[in-house]
């Protein structure tokens, strides 16, 4: 669709309502996003390249004593020792001592949270403080305090960026169960403070398993270079959960291991970053969306670039359907209910994709 102005128009509706949106495009190391999660997926690809294709994490399993890991298997060439499956209140390490749990499903003050070494060694710890990031469901996050480190697995983040989903959809994704299995699962995108996960047509359908009804809370990792990258944790059973690399999340985590105690913070790694680039006209990409509450229609103006597609989805990650344009540059929103939307507009040569929330009255 075309729904570019010319520029007087456009400085002149600007300055009357006074919001502008701006971003740049944004790459990966000096790598094109196609080619990161190109690497990405080659990683998980080969770990299930000439192994068991079954798709339990332990060949024993003792909530008590030392366990085995299924190492025969494709789930054995991933270090999930951080993920104490004691419990479907599922925890993950993130520091020697902090952990993060579903909001909605999070352990009692004093609990034991069990885990299992690289060996099978059993290691456990007392849960002694806890507190949630505000949101509720969105973002649906608990970090613990545990009362001594535990000498296993923790798992770092991506460096908190806004623009990560743009980047990462369609990379294979590992997810973990509370029954002690894992699956592959496929990166759909960003939603507000959250993430959504699919099927991928990249990998043998076994390797697709079912989640498991209802909520655990249990982890999603991307395999970067052979290392467990932390990115999200069930909140619905569809695939949802918050996304860890969204700033506000990031620093919400940070700000409550800080108020917990402990001495430690999120880790973030250091092998892929992204990296704002600058055209040379120092021009600005800008998408204006108006009126912003809107009752039965909105207006696109869009500089500098052509939108070739708009999607409206749910604050809970459901897709609502792709919005028809009026007139080149209006949009029928009357079909919508009241509530908070998120716009994604693709931009015609398919480098970035924008979000813009959207509020219908």
């Amino acid at each position: 669709m075309d729904v570019k102005k010319n520029q007087n128009s456009f400085k002149l509706i600007s300055c009357l309502i006074c919001i502008i949106f701006t971003f740049t495009v944004s790459k990966l190391h000096g790598q094109s996003c196609e080619d990161v999660v190109i690497n990405i997926n080659s990683g998980v690809q080969d770990i299930i390249t000439g192994t068991g294709t079954s798709n339990a994490i332990y060949s024993s399993y003792s909530s008590t004593s030392n366990s085995t890991w299924a190492t025969m298997n494709w789930t054995g060439q991933v270090d999930f020792s951080g993920v104490a499956f004691d419990n479907s209140k599922t925890a993950t390490l993130i520091s020697p001592r902090h952990i993060l749990m579903a909001q909605h499903h999070q352990r009692n003050v004093g609990s034991t949270v069990v885990f299992h070494d690289s060996t099978g060694d059993i290691h456990t710890a007392i849960l002694i403080a806890k507190q949630s990031v505000p949101g509720g469901l969105n973002p649906d996050i608990t970090v613990g305090l545990l009362d001594v480190d535990v000498p296993v697995k923790y798992y770092k983040v991506l460096p908190p960026q806004t623009d990560w989903g743009d980047c990462l959809s369609d990379a294979l994704v590992v997810s973990t169960h509370h029954t002690r299995n894992a699956s592959i699962r496929r990166f759909a995108g960003t939603w507000g403070l959250g993430i959504s996960l699919g099927g991928s047509s990249l990998v043998p359908a076994s390797y697709y398993a079912p989640l498991v009804s209802g909520t655990s809370g249990n982890p999603s990792f991307l395999l970067i270079n052979g290392d467990p990258i932390l990115i999200s944790t069930f909140t619905y059973a569809s695939g949802n959960g918050p996304f860890f690399s969204e700033p506000s999340n990031f620093n919400m985590i940070n700000s409550i291991m800080d108020s917990l105690g402990g001495g430690y913070q999120l880790e973030t790694t250091n092998e892929v970053t992204l990296s704002v680039e600058t055209n040379n006209s120092q021009t600005q990409d800008i998408v204006l969306v108006y009126p912003n509450p809107a009752t039965t229609e909105i207006m696109l103006l869009a500089e500098n670039i052509e939108i070739e597609t708009v999607s409206i989805y749910g604050i809970d990650g459901s897709f609502k359907g792709k919005l028809q344009t009026e007139n080149n540059s209006k949009i029928n929103i009357d079909f919508l209910k009241s509530g908070v939307y998120l716009l994604k507009f693709e931009v015609l040569n398919g480098n970035y994709i924008y979000t813009k929330q959207l509020i219908k009255k």
